[in-house]
């Protein structure tokens, strides 16, 4: 998969150069991912989950090589992308200590506090954007197709240690992670709990539907509420919870595959980055 995807790449870098402008490129400001100053009670600390993102192929088009070329879109180098992008961002919320568990996560994958979707717009070396939705538990739309662009922070293609420390295209994943922060600051702490209620009374229903008949309601605004718990030493949610730690270690699995993918790539693709931009 990696020399199919790069030696694609390479092909398509003369291409890539003629739309680039270096010349008229600054250096722009960086942004942070804005850390944790607060000790967050683990009630309230929300998993994330990251779907791998869409590549972006136009449907009318995705079997027109002829096409995608006019349109810079190489298919192989997108769905690459498509998997790395999403460890980057959750590494990005991982180190703010904002959040719970952080995965990027399978398709099958649907009960987790907060999921966030994504779809690659714009990728070349010399600008990225990306459309952003994420969801909680409740049902609460926090990001909905939202774009988040950048142009290529100049400092990362200056040495290779410049790239390995920062990603050219960080503050497209910091800019996201404090969108996030924002709207989880604006929930109260009962609401925050709420979602992680939810989000297991949600797997409990998918698993057992009639056992966990009736533990959470639907208000007038669409948001899904807690309406009762299961008792204290419940047998069945005992079973169930055993399962849950099965299914989340599943999950860590998946979760470390796309990790490897991304190590797997991370120089090659940063070469062809520096090289499409240069």
């Amino acid at each position: 998969m990696k020399l199919k995807v790069f030696a694609a790449a390479a092909l398509a870098i003369p291409m890539l150069l003629a739309g680039c402008v270096t010349s008229e490129t600054k250096p722009i400001p960086k942004i942070a991912a804005k850390q944790a100053t607060v000790h967050i009670p683990e009630a309230e600390l929300l998993d994330v989950g990251i779907r791998v993102f869409d590549p972006g192929i136009p449907k009318n088009i995705e079997n027109d090589d002829e096409a995608l070329a006019k349109k810079r879109i190489y298919p192989d180098l997108r769905k690459a992308e498509a998997r790395y992008m999403p460890t980057l961002l959750r590494a990005t919320l991982e180190e703010t200590a904002q959040w719970g568990a952080v995965r990027v996560i399978p398709a099958t994958a649907d009960f987790v506090d907060v999921i966030v979707t994504g779809k690659v717009v714009d990728s070349n070396g010399g600008f990225m954007a990306v459309d952003i939705t994420a969801v909680d538990a409740a049902g609460r739309v926090w990001l909905k197709d939202k774009r988040y662009s950048s142009l290529v922070d100049l400092g990362a293609y200056k040495t290779t240690a410049a790239l390995k420390a920062r990603d050219p295209f960080q503050n497209v994943y910091s800019e996201i992670a404090n969108d996030m922060v924002v709207i989880r600051d604006k929930l109260s702490a009962l609401d925050r709990e709420n979602i992680r209620k939810i989000a297991s009374l949600k797997f409990a229903a998918d698993l057992a539907p009639d056992a966990m008949a009736g533990m959470t309601a639907v208000d007038k605004n669409g948001i899904t509420q807690v309406a009762r718990l299961p008792a204290e030493g419940d047998p069945t949610l005992g079973r169930i919870e055993r399962i849950r730690e099965r299914d989340t270690a599943v999950v860590d699995t998946v979760n470390d595959y796309y990790a490897s993918f991304a190590e797997s790539i991370d120089d090659s693709y940063d070469s062809w980055r520096q090289t499409s931009f240069t």
